[in-house]
Protein backbone atom coordinates (compact mmCIF):
# COMPACT_ATOMS: atom_id res chain seq x y z
CA UNK A 1 0.00 0.00 0.00
CA UNK A 2 3.09 2.69 0.62
CA UNK A 3 4.58 1.34 -2.32
CA UNK A 4 1.44 2.63 -4.25
CA UNK A 5 1.82 6.08 -2.93
CA UNK A 6 5.43 6.63 -4.23
CA UNK A 7 5.79 8.38 -7.14
CA UNK A 8 8.16 7.93 -10.18
CA UNK A 9 11.16 10.03 -9.79
CA UNK A 10 11.46 12.88 -11.47
CA UNK A 11 13.04 12.94 -14.83
CA UNK A 12 16.36 14.40 -14.90
CA UNK A 13 17.14 17.87 -15.97
CA UNK A 14 20.07 18.84 -18.05
CA UNK A 15 21.54 22.76 -18.08
CA UNK A 16 22.61 23.63 -21.31
CA UNK A 17 25.14 26.77 -20.77
CA UNK A 18 24.46 29.19 -24.03
CA UNK A 19 27.03 31.73 -24.81
CA UNK A 20 27.06 35.20 -22.84
CA UNK A 21 25.15 37.80 -24.61
CA UNK A 22 26.84 39.99 -26.41
CA UNK A 23 27.89 43.55 -24.73
CA UNK A 24 27.86 46.38 -27.08
CA UNK A 25 31.13 48.00 -27.52
CA UNK A 26 31.24 51.23 -25.44
CA UNK A 27 34.72 52.06 -26.39
CA UNK A 28 33.90 54.58 -29.24
CA UNK A 29 30.76 56.02 -27.52
CA UNK A 30 33.14 56.65 -24.60
CA UNK A 31 35.57 58.74 -26.68
CA UNK A 32 33.20 60.70 -28.46
CA UNK A 33 31.73 61.54 -24.74
CA UNK A 34 35.16 62.28 -23.73
CA UNK A 35 35.78 64.71 -26.68
CA UNK A 36 32.45 66.48 -26.72
CA UNK A 37 33.19 67.01 -23.13
CA UNK A 38 36.67 68.58 -23.60
CA UNK A 39 35.53 70.91 -26.31
CA UNK A 40 32.73 72.20 -24.29
CA UNK A 41 35.53 72.68 -21.52
CA UNK A 42 37.70 74.76 -23.70
CA UNK A 43 34.73 76.55 -25.00
CA UNK A 44 33.77 77.63 -21.43
CA UNK A 45 37.63 78.47 -20.97
CA UNK A 46 37.50 80.71 -23.86
CA UNK A 47 34.48 82.65 -23.02
CA UNK A 48 35.76 82.55 -19.08
CA UNK A 49 39.02 84.12 -20.39
CA UNK A 50 37.31 86.65 -22.87
CA UNK A 51 35.08 87.96 -20.44
CA UNK A 52 38.23 88.80 -17.90
CA UNK A 53 39.70 90.30 -21.00
CA UNK A 54 36.89 92.12 -21.57
CA UNK A 55 36.34 93.07 -17.82
CA UNK A 56 40.06 94.36 -17.89
CA UNK A 57 39.50 96.60 -20.64
CA UNK A 58 36.37 98.26 -19.58
CA UNK A 59 38.29 98.74 -15.90
CA UNK A 60 41.24 100.50 -18.49
CA UNK A 61 38.94 102.69 -20.39
CA UNK A 62 37.54 104.26 -17.15
CA UNK A 63 40.55 104.74 -15.09
CA UNK A 64 41.44 108.08 -15.87
CA UNK A 65 37.94 109.64 -16.66
CA UNK A 66 37.75 112.16 -14.21
CA UNK A 67 41.37 113.07 -14.62
CA UNK A 68 41.11 113.46 -18.68
CA UNK A 69 38.02 115.58 -17.29
CA UNK A 70 40.24 117.68 -15.57
CA UNK A 71 42.76 118.04 -17.98
CA UNK A 72 40.29 119.04 -20.71
CA UNK A 73 39.35 121.87 -18.38
CA UNK A 74 42.50 123.06 -18.04
CA UNK A 75 43.88 122.87 -21.68
CA UNK A 76 40.59 124.81 -22.45
CA UNK A 77 42.13 127.64 -19.78
CA UNK A 78 45.69 127.57 -19.48
CA UNK A 79 47.48 128.31 -22.62
CA UNK A 80 51.19 127.87 -21.30
CA UNK A 81 50.31 124.01 -19.75
CA UNK A 82 48.46 123.11 -22.90
CA UNK A 83 51.55 121.25 -24.62
CA UNK A 84 52.11 119.20 -21.24
CA UNK A 85 48.52 118.47 -20.86
CA UNK A 86 48.06 116.99 -24.19
CA UNK A 87 50.85 114.94 -24.01
CA UNK A 88 49.44 113.43 -20.57
CA UNK A 89 45.98 113.13 -22.17
CA UNK A 90 47.82 111.32 -25.50
CA UNK A 91 49.31 108.67 -23.22
CA UNK A 92 46.30 108.08 -21.32
CA UNK A 93 44.81 107.13 -24.48
CA UNK A 94 47.72 104.88 -25.43
CA UNK A 95 47.36 103.28 -21.75
CA UNK A 96 43.41 102.78 -22.31
CA UNK A 97 44.10 101.28 -25.95
CA UNK A 98 46.77 98.50 -24.23
CA UNK A 99 49.97 100.20 -26.37
CA UNK A 100 51.32 101.02 -22.82
CA UNK A 101 51.61 100.56 -18.76
CA UNK A 102 53.77 103.25 -18.30
CA UNK A 103 55.49 106.17 -19.87
CA UNK A 104 59.52 106.52 -18.61
CA UNK A 105 59.07 110.66 -19.18
CA UNK A 106 62.26 112.97 -19.04
CA UNK A 107 63.05 114.85 -15.76
CA UNK A 108 61.78 118.29 -17.23
CA UNK A 109 58.53 117.01 -18.36
CA UNK A 110 57.49 114.88 -15.52
CA UNK A 111 58.10 117.73 -12.85
CA UNK A 112 56.17 119.67 -14.81
CA UNK A 113 53.39 117.80 -15.42
CA UNK A 114 53.19 116.72 -11.60
CA UNK A 115 53.37 120.51 -10.66
CA UNK A 116 50.85 120.84 -12.73
CA UNK A 117 48.56 118.04 -11.64
CA UNK A 118 49.38 118.83 -7.81
CA UNK A 119 47.78 122.53 -7.99
CA UNK A 120 44.59 121.28 -9.72
CA UNK A 121 41.30 119.74 -7.96
CA UNK A 122 42.89 115.80 -8.84
CA UNK A 123 42.71 113.57 -5.69
CA UNK A 124 45.63 111.56 -4.01
CA UNK A 125 44.68 108.00 -5.49
CA UNK A 126 44.10 109.91 -8.81
CA UNK A 127 47.58 111.27 -8.87
CA UNK A 128 48.75 108.25 -7.76
CA UNK A 129 47.70 106.82 -10.98
CA UNK A 130 49.12 109.28 -12.38
CA UNK A 131 52.62 108.63 -10.85
CA UNK A 132 52.11 105.18 -12.07
CA UNK A 133 51.41 105.80 -15.57
CA UNK A 134 53.86 108.43 -15.83
CA UNK A 135 57.44 107.46 -14.23
CA UNK A 136 60.69 109.34 -13.95
CA UNK A 137 62.98 107.99 -16.55
CA UNK A 138 66.61 106.71 -14.84
CA UNK A 139 68.99 108.39 -16.35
Amino acid sequence: MDEENIRDPDQPFYDRLIDPPSVPDYEEEYEQAIQQSRIEYETLQKHILYELQEKEREERLHKFDGIKKICRRLIAVCEKDRPALELFLYFISLYETDYINQFDAEPEFYYNLFSILETTRISKGDLELCRKLIVLKNI
